[in-house]
């Protein structure tokens, strides 16, 4: 999976075969059904900046919980 950040003007959202895109504050967060690694992974992309290295996640699973290690490239 690879997940971006950009900035996006006033253009029309385009749905797609996966659905409708929509944007939320990130205040709401907590109000919406997410799968388990959202609240983990989005703070760390939003702290990326203009021309950070990419995030790296490795996802694994121990016992049933959820283990995410993240590497920034060099």
């Amino acid at each position: 999976m690879a997940v971006f950040r950009g900035i996006v003007g006033d253009e029309d959202l385009i749905a797609s075969d996966e659905g409708q895109l929509e944007f939320v504050s990130m205040f709401e967060l907590d109000h919406l059904p997410l799968v388990e690694d959202i609240p983990i992974l989005l703070p760390k992309v939003m702290s990326l900046q203009i021309g950070s290295q990419p995030l790296h996640a490795h996802y694994t699973y121990i016992d049933g919980e959820l283990i995410i290690k993240f590497n920034q490239v060099d």
